[in-house]
């Protein structure tokens, strides 16, 4: 389940058009700045960190790499700022995406994302915490479906078919995807929609206006 990922203007297109030693040349000494689209301390800047820890030994020249975080609008500022930066090399972005809002064309994505050149892309995983008094005895209930083996459909949030259908058949029912959203939460995880849309709209019979 891939929920971020690293995407360039410049930097893949400069690795693959020209050779080893020019490349550690170009880089040595050089500062890429990687936009994080959401704000500091969240999972999207704690794994874009972890990533430009690692990611100036992978680049000939070792480069060094700085986050900076641009959150707001789901994350579209910062992958509008990316979108408006020099295809240079110097500029990259982790991000995870707002896929429904390029699916819906909306007016506040300037930069499409099949615009940018993937590099990479994150797997989701699952942590869970809890305190390390808590009593044992009637503590934890294994109370959601897919707790119970129940198949999922949105994996960010683990919401499996038989909530979404019960969602749908509720007295007050969802009706639409935002329904479903504030009712079952599939579709609010980290992808937005990404990878769990398509299967959604097989479940419920509905569409996604073009």
């Amino acid at each position: 389940m891939i929920r971020a990922v690293l995407t360039s203007f410049g930097l893949i297109v400069l690795a693959a058009a020209v050779p080893c030693s020019a490349q550690a040349q170009f880089y040595k000494g050089k500062t890429i700045t990687m936009i994080v689209n959401y704000p500091a301390g969240g999972p999207t800047d704690l794994e874009g960190r972890i990533v430009a820890l690692h990611l100036p030994g992978h680049i000939p020249g070792n480069p060094t790499v700085v986050v900076k975080n641009i959150g707001g609008a789901g994350g579209l500022i910062g992958s509008n700022q990316l979108g408006e930066a020099a295809p240079n090399g110097e500029s990259i972005g982790f991000f995870t995406l707002d896929v429904p809002g390029q699916l819906v064309a909306t007016s506040a994505l300037k930069t499409h994302y099949s615009d940018f050149v993937l590099i990479a892309g994150v797997e989701s995983p699952l942590v869970v915490y809890i305190r390390k008094d808590t009593p044992p005895a009637g503590g934890i209930r294994l109370s959601r479906p897919y707790q119970r083996g129940g198949q999922i459909v949105c994996h960010c949030e683990r919401v499996t078919v038989e909530e979404v259908t019960a969602a749908c058949a509720a007295p007050v029912p969802a009706v639409d995807f935002d329904g479903l959203r504030r009712r079952s939460r599939a579709l609010a995880g980290r992808c937005q929609g990404f990878y769990c849309l398509a299967e959604l709209c097989d479940l419920t019979g509905w569409s996604v206006a073009p």
